[in-house]
C-alpha cells in the first residue's frame, strides 16, 4: 500500500501536525486542503482544521519525505 494510500484510508481525520510528526514532512497551511470546521483531531486530542485533500506541492512532499520512527 502507498504512503498516500495510508493516509487517505486511514489517517484521513488527523491534523496537519499530527501527518507532520508521522510522516517526518513539513506541510505548511497552503500545501493542504482544509474542512469547513474545526474538528477535535485523534492524534493530539486539540480542536483543529483538519485537511481532507492535498496540493501537488503537499502530495510530492508527504511522497518523498521518510518516514519518521517518533510518529508510530
Amino acid at each position: 500500500m502507498g504512503r498516500l494510500s495510508e493516509i487517505w484510508n486511514n489517517e484521513t481525520h488527523v491534523c496537519r501536525q499530527c501527518l507532520n510528526r508521522i510522516y517526518g514532512t513539513s506541510l505548511l497551511p497552503p500545501d493542504c486542503r482544509y474542512s469547513t470546521y474545526s474538528m477535535p483531531c485523534p492524534g493530539c486530542g486539540q480542536m483543529h482544521q483538519i485537511p481532507i485533500g492535498y496540493t501537488l506541492k503537499g502530495r510530492a512532499k508527504i511522497l518523498f519525505q521518510k518516514r519518521s520512527q517518533a510518529g508510530r
